[in-house]
């Protein structure tokens, strides 16, 4: 990942009284980022159950993050100092996780794709804690549980969520970030669809059906959601 055409060049100078001025800066010193992946899959059918399972797992470093507006020495600008700020790179991270997903559709019509994800993130240095926190970001754990049934024109297809907590970070001034808590939360949505003809479906489908809303970040919660919609085709 190259820096940006902004953090190597960017320049802003920034006033907030008459005594303090903010001097962001681009840096044309950072490198840019190296990042490697790993990863192997191995898939198996069961005629017996019609389906299919697939266990995968990977392995990912990465060298030279680059976190922006870190602060810098104090400079003076026309006599009055200034806080400098730029972007720097904080050191790297790396993870590793797999997947184990079940996936199958029976002639009756019902169908089903459940599905357990785990990430292990851990974050090599303080600063790239500090400032990206790569380690609270990620969840550990993401399981998926869908559901499906067709019986002439008609499709019912419920799923099940369930994503673990994180810590990650958010602004509580003007450069300023920390890390905030999210618990784990669990999300229930649902879609029904009428096929009218070969070429037009109307369906009806929502998400957090569970609760009013979901907190799933430090930011906004996000509200429940029904959709009605006709998906056409040539």
């Amino acid at each position: 990942m190259f820096p940006s055409l902004i953090q190597n060049g960017y320049s802003e100078i920034i006033a907030f009284d008459s005594s303090l001025l903010f001097d962001i800066e681009g840096n044309p010193r950072l490198k840019p980022t190296i990042v490697e992946d790993y990863s192997g899959e191995y898939t198996r059918k069961f005629e017996q159950l019609f389906s299919t399972l697939k266990f995968g797992m990977f392995f990912e470093q990465s060298r030279d993050l680059i976190a922006p507006f870190i602060n810098g020495p104090i400079v003076t600008i026309n006599g009055v100092p200034a806080q400098s700020n730029y972007a720097q790179n904080v050191g790297g991270s790396h993870g590793w996780g797999g997947e184990l997903q079940l996936k199958g559709d029976h002639p009756s019509g019902f169908r089903w794709d459940v599905s357990y994800s785990y990430a292990q993130v851990a974050d090599e240095s303080e600063a790239a804690k500090t400032y990206l926190n790569y380690e609270g970001s990620a969840p550990k754990s993401h399981f998926r549980l869908l559901l499906g049934y067709s019986t002439g024109a008609w499709e019912f297809d419920p799923n099940i969520h369930y994503v673990s907590s994180t810590d990650l970070l958010r602004n509580v001034g003007a450069i300023q970030v920390t890390p905030v808590h999210t618990d784990g939360y669990l999300s229930i949505g649902a879609r029904i669809g009428y096929r009218i003809n070969d070429a037009l479906v109307l369906s009806l489908s929502g998400t957090n059906l569970g609760r009013h809303i979901t907190k799933v970040s430090p930011y906004p919660e996000v509200e429940r959601q029904i959709v009605l919609g006709l998906t056409g085709k040539l």
